[in-house]
Order: C-alpha cells, then structure tokens, then sequence
C-alpha cells in the first residue's frame, strides 16, 4: 500500500533552492551514494539450467496427460521439444527414453548468456538519460536525519499525490534483497521473454537495493529523459498543492526556520509546518506556530 505522504530530506541550503523555485532535482543514478544502482542485474531462482531437468519432466507429464499444458504459449523451441515427446510415446518409447533422449537439448551455459544479454540491454538503457527521485516512507529516521539532512540542521519535505496528474500517484516501492529474482527459470525455459517477464525485469533493476540500505524505506519516481543524456540531473517542477508539509531537524537554526517560513507562507499556503524535538531519548515532531 502506496503511503498517503513520502518525505524528501534536505540540507538547508537544498531546502531553501527546492522552496524558492518549485523544483525538485530528480539524478541520474550514476551519482547516487550507491554504486550498484541499475547495475544489479536480476537472477532466475531456481536457475535456468538447474530447471531443465524439471521443464524435461513437465513437458513429459504434459504429454502423458498428468498436466495441463498451455502449448500455444510455449516457445517455439520448447513446442518442439514437446511435439518430440508425444511423437516418442506414439511410437512406443518408454518415459525413460525419452528423458534421456530429450537431455540432449539441455544448455549448459544458457545462465551466463542470459545475463549478458540482460546487462548488455541495461547498458544501452542507462544511456538513455534515467532520472531517479528518491524518497521514503518515513520522516522521523535517524541516521536519515544524519545522513541526508545536515545532522538535524536540515528539513524533510513531505509531498502528497494531491492532484490527478500529479507523478507521485506513480511512486514505487524499493526492494531490498542480496540479490533481485526476475522469477523461475522453468517459466522461463517455457515460455520465453514474456510482456511479464520482462516487467518483472525491469522492476528489479530500477526498484531494488541491497539489504544493507534497507534502512532508508525508499520509494522512488523514475523517469526516461534521453534529451538530457548529457548531465546528471534534471529539476522539475512540482506543484505547491503537492507540498504536504515541511518538518525542520532539532538543530535547525532559527533564522533559516524564519526565512524558510516567510517562503512556505507565500508560495505554499496549504503546506502545514512541523518542527522535530528530541525528548527523553526519541524523536518527536510537533506542529511549529509562526
């Protein structure tokens, strides 16, 4: 489930260049913090090759009538495959022929060309100008706070899908496993490079990280901007409506939580404004009177 509001950390001096023009920097992901971005290519679990000799005994249940088989969906390779089979048992061969016989048509290196393939396309895509706003579901994360917003001396912006156009009704979910899984090597072996398949691909490229960055909940919002190949980011406008709230760190000085107020009152006048407090050992947000 979508969350109603995702926050935008900031440095003051981020903050107040993003309140004064309306923009947002969406980047490439060749200058995040991770350098594996777009560059983790997914994996079929189990393997390609180890479920080769599962697809060998599918097709021979498809072909005895122990399972229903979609034909027309298969491969034109594994449709031949299975046209064999049914061809062995109308002559008399025994199941256990037919295995051995059909082994012959196992790749043994169909993993590597696979992802070869994948990287090689992943490559050609990068090149086409990706833009990448990251967000996350939280705005109370510590090392967040640290890390991304001046060790409190920051802010969070919190932005809403306020509108019906607006981009963050598009917002996805970021994964986090050691590594992405595209899906089953024998759905694979079945029925090839599918519209699904190669959704699921896709998604795992661009929406997952490592475990080790799981700490940050990201969403994020892409887009493809291949005009603009040639730099690192782009800054796009978002509407005031969209602008939910703005959270300043503890640490925020009171000169900076002024001018930045004076800015949210002009341009942002539904945008409600939030201070955090560090009480007794956590952190607490309080709506902030100016």
């Amino acid at each position: 489930m979508k969350p109603t509001v995702l926050y935008k950390y900031a440095t003051p001096n981020t903050a107040e260049i993003i309140l004064e023009n309306g923009r947002l920097r969406w980047s490439n992901p060749s200058v995040f913090n991770d350098l594996n971005e777009l560059q983790r290519i997914p994996c079929f679990e189990p393997t390609v090759c180890e479920s080769y000799q599962n697809l060998l005994k599918t097709l021979l249940d498809a072909a005895c009538g122990r399972l229903a088989l979609d034909a027309n969906r298969l491969t034109p390779r594994t449709r031949k495959i299975l046209d064999q089979v049914i061809q062995g048992l109308q002559v008399g061969k025994s199941e256990s022929e037919l295995l051995g016989v059909l082994c012959d048509f196992k790749p043994s290196d169909a993993d590597q060309i696979i992802d070869k393939g994948l990287r090689e396309y992943f490559a050609l895509l990068a090149k086409k100008g990706p833009r990448i706003l990251c967000l996350t579901s939280t705005y109370n994360n510590e090392v967040m706070w640290g890390t991304y917003a001046e060790n409190h001396h920051g802010v969070v912006l919190g932005f809403t899908a306020a509108l019906p156009d607006s981009p963050f009704h598009e917002v996805k979910q970021v994964t986090y496993s050691d590594r992405p899984i595209a899906g089953s090597g024998l759905d694979f072996l079945l029925y090839g490079d599918t519209p699904e398949l190669r959704k699921r691909t896709i998604e795992a490229v661009c929406y997952s990280k490592k475990l080790a960055w799981s700490y940050e909940q990201e969403w994020r919002l892409i887009t493809w901007r291949s005009q603009e190949s040639h730099s690192d980011h782009g800054d796009y406008i978002f509407y005031p409506a969209e602008l939910e709230s703005v959270t300043f760190g503890v640490r925020a000085k009171p000169e900076v939580v002024k001018t930045m107020c004076k800015t949210i009152h002009k341009k942002y006048p539904s945008t409600t404004i939030f201070q955090m407090l560090h009480q007794q050992g956590s952190l607490n947000r309080v709506p902030l009177e100016t």
